[in-house]
């Protein structure tokens, strides 16, 4: 019998290189290696919250690629569909992290990686079939890794749309990646057919700098619903939480959860799997918004790209955030 997931995702998963104590990247002499990609910290988190998570990519057949799958596997991600990429070179980042007046820093090396090659027929198309997956998941980065990863990206919405799944896609912007001008011109054609749309406020003013609006952040969703009119638009705000706007209009908005950060990497990732997966358990969109806050406040808490967290713990926060010792 063919499993069933709450949510598959699509995206690229990178070794993750950082300096130990606070050190620069030219002065280290060695690194710590942690395993981030975003699709698949979302994912992680979720499955550590209970649900079944599926992970489709791209991944060298090596002790690289291995540590990949092993670090997945951990948390319960179901990685059994990834494609194999032969010696084709896995993507790495390297993290310099910072404490003010110096500021961290990300260099990616991932041009070329396997993921980068993957192609639509890569794909499993088997699991785009009714009743497979609940949701399906991807993001900007994914679709702006490369001509391929883009026409991969797009290939799995259709075929999730073909088969009733519904879709989540997270803008996640990387000017690293591609521009403005490209970024709009590949994702505006899918937001029309979006069941939901995660959405940086820094990344709405970016690409939409029309729709923007300085001074009242519920004026800037408002006018970014014209290129989503459909979708349940997701809107992240840092620090000022998070505000959310049905395709009627309505509005519903969560303060961020304080936490003693210890490193912000992740973070949206975080809030992904918080709130997709109250919105799989039929929560109220004020619920969702506040369970995406509390996980992304673990993950503030936590070093790495992962959120590290249990039911137990989230349900504690949610009950009583003063009582977790994450608020100051």
């Amino acid at each position: 019998m063919n499993k069933a997931y709450d949510i598959i995702a699509l995206g690229e998963t990178l070794l993750r290189l950082t300096p130990p104590d606070l050190q620069r990247l030219d002065q280290s002499a060695g690194f710590d290696v942690q395993v981030g990609g975003c699709e698949s910290n979302t994912l992680s988190a979720m499955a550590r919250l209970g649900l079944n998570c599926a992970w489709l990519s791209r991944l060298p057949e090596n002790e690289l690629g291995d540590r990949v799958r092993q670090s997945l596997r951990q948390h319960n991600v179901d990685v059994q569909h990834v494609s194999p990429g032969g010696d084709d070179r896995l993507g790495l980042y390297f993290y310099e992290p910072g404490r003010a007046p110096h500021r961290s820093q990300v260099i990616y090396d991932r041009a070329d990686s396997a993921m980068a090659r993957m192609q639509p027929a890569d794909l499993p198309v088997a699991l785009f079939q009714p009743g497979r997956a609940r949701l399906f998941h991807t993001s900007g980065i994914t679709l702006g890794l490369s001509a391929s990863a883009c026409a991969t990206a797009q290939q799995a919405l259709q075929l999730a749309l073909e088969a009733g799944i519904p879709c989540s896609l997270d803008i996640n912007y990387r000017q690293r990646l591609w521009s403005p001008q490209r970024a709009r011109l590949c994702l505006e054609p899918l937001l029309g057919q979006l069941d939901l749309l995660l959405v940086a406020e820094r990344d709405i003013q970016a690409l939409w700098p029309e729709a923007w609006d300085a001074h009242c952040h519920e004026r800037t969703l408002r006018r970014f619903q014209r290129w989503a009119p459909n979708s349940l638009l997701v809107m992240t705000r840092g620090s000022a939480g998070a505000a959310l706007l049905t395709p009627a209009g309505e509005l519903h908005q969560t303060d961020a959860f304080s936490a003693q950060e210890v490193e912000r990497l992740g973070g949206g990732d975080a809030f992904a799997a918080g709130f997709l997966s109250a919105w799989l358990a039929g929560k109220s969109h004020s619920e969702a918004l506040r369970q995406g806050a509390a996980v992304a406040a673990f993950k503030y808490a936590t070093p790495g790209d992962i959120a590290w967290i249990n039911r137990s713990q989230l349900d504690r926060l949610l009950a009583d955030p003063a009582a977790t010792g994450l608020c100051r």
